[in-house]
């Protein structure tokens, strides 16, 4: 009889308590969801992240699905707490992660267990515990092809409070892809309670010391949903020099057609390219309040549908600060600092991109550029524009290109069509953001632009109240400030 894991949302602890010196490459998997949520962690790994009972000696009833030892089922044991079960001394256990149903002092039941209908005996049980490092925690896949939920939430402790350093990519292989499971796995940086991390702070994956050798710090194969949440990647730099061609934060393989990668409240630095969607075929990234200050491009994905909301995007030398997607992306209250060009269209059968309250800022060449392709659906509107220099071409069209722009610049062109579709570009010669030359593109209350932008519905720009401030609204936390 085929294993069958849980059918319920599960959370995965890597780290665990204390100094994590009794975490297991395996053990009890972790809970449920809501058992987690009912209780303590503390209820399910032990003070160094070990598991918080089990044995290597139970006898197994194949009637019941009761495991015995001696002092195994304590009452300390929380029903919903996920147990390793081994195969046992006679074969008859599919091994694998179970669900604790019912317990006494001496025993567990795990009414989910398969076996071949014989009893058995020297089962090893591990009940609960933390998995000692990210890549076991991550190579424990054995319910991702379930249609539920699982969480991995991560606090650093085996390797200082708030920081893992890291000696090798990470692969995180989701087994799914096209659409294969409604499964996501959900990987969460935490405080060393398990509370979640506020935004602006981060748990952090760092290679300093280590040459990565043309290599991410983090890549996601065959995947199907994931989200990172609360993760700074950092310090992919070849061992203490220049990150080179490769040394990512985060690569997405095209294997499966990889669907829905999502990054909330993350962080990228000193990196060469901060997420990297390599090959067309994929869909579905959402980038949201997140830092991404990197050499190349900080977000360049091929996939389709690309949507960066709240965040804040820098390229130090790339030739394009984000390519969002190979066709349907939007782009909004985000600041795009640096490259030739701010952001690459490339969308030739028939996608769109929106621009809305996004600040351009460092650009030598055009904030976007279509790669000499037609593009006929680009919408920008109540965004500010300043380049270092004056530029004659902000933004690129195709014949029909939609500009309901709105556009604050420097510029003495924009390069837009005329009629009804272009309306109220202003050329002033400062902008009055705070502190450009160290990334604070907050308006100064002296600001021109201030309640100067796109007009509420029913009202006309410059001429009556209801204006909106142009531009992204930078949040304090990308600043090191309050």
């Amino acid at each position: 009889m085929a294993y069958s894991p849980p059918n319920e949302d599960t959370v995965v602890v890597c780290g665990g308590l204390g100094d994590c010196s009794d975490a297991a490459e395996l053990n009890g998997g972790g809970v449920t969801k809501a058992a987690w949520d009912d209780n303590s962690p503390t209820d399910f790994i032990d003070t160094n992240g070990g598991p918080v009972a089990g044995a290597a000696d139970c006898s197994f009833t194949t009637a019941t699905k009761v495991l015995l030892s001696l002092g195994m089922g304590a009452t300390y044991v929380v029903i919903g707490t996920l147990a390793y079960v081994s195969a046992g001394d006679g074969g008859h256990i599919t091994p694998g992660i179970y669900e604790i149903t019912a317990h006494t002092t001496d025993t567990i039941t795990c009414a989910g267990i398969v076996d071949d209908g014989n009893n058995d005996t020297g089962v090893t049980v591990n009940v609960g515990g933390a998995i000692d490092t990210l890549q076991h925690v991550f190579d424990n896949d054995v319910n991702d092809a379930a249609d539920y939920n699982r969480y991995i939430y991560i606090n650093g402790v085996s390797a200082g409070i708030g920081t893992i350093t890291i000696a090798a990519t990470i692969d995180i292989d989701t087994g799914g892809g096209a659409l294969a499971s409604n499964s996501w796995k959900k990987i969460i940086g935490c405080n060393t309670d398990f509370t979640p991390l506020t935004n602006g702070n981060y748990l952090t994956l760092t290679a300093a010391g280590t040459d990565f050798a043309g290599t991410p710090i983090l890549s996601i194969d065959n995947l199907e949903n994931i989200l990172l949440k609360n993760i700074w990647l950092k310090d992919n730099d070849g061992n203490g020099g220049t990150p080179a061609s490769g040394e990512d934060g985060l690569f997405i393989v095209n294997n499966g057609t990889p669907r829905n990668v999502v990054l909330d409240n993350c962080k990228v630095t000193n990196c060469y390219r901060g997420i990297f969607w390599g090959d067309p075929g994929g869909s579905g990234l959402l980038v949201i309040d997140s830092f991404i200050d990197v050499t190349d491009y900080a977000i360049r994905s091929i996939a389709s549908n690309g949507t960066i909301l709240n965040s804040f995007l820098k390229s130090a030398s790339g030739d394009y600060c984000c390519f969002p997607a190979y066709r349907h992306s939007t782009i909004s209250n985000t600041i795009i600092v640096g490259g030739l060009y701010g952001i690459l269209l490339n969308q030739t059968d028939g996608g769109s991109t929106v621009i809305l309250n996004c600040s351009f800022y460092g650009q030598t060449a055009g904030c976007t550029y279509n790669g000499g392709v037609t593009f006929t659906n680009l919408i920008v509107m109540n965004s500010i524009v300043q380049p270092e220099s004056v530029i004659d071409h902000c933004f690129r069209y195709g014949g029909g290109s939609k500009y309901d722009d709105y556009i604050f610049t420097t510029c003495t062109t924009n390069n837009l069509p005329t009629g009804d579709d272009s309306q109220d570009s202003l050329a002033i010669t400062q902008i009055g953001f705070v502190d450009p030359a160290n990334d604070d593109f907050r308006l100064l209350p002296t600001s021109y632009l201030l309640n100067r932008g796109m007009p509420t519905p029913g009202k006309t720009l410059f001429t009556e109240q209801g204006y909106t401030t142009p531009g992204a609204w930078q949040r304090k936390s990308f600043l090191g400030i309050d």
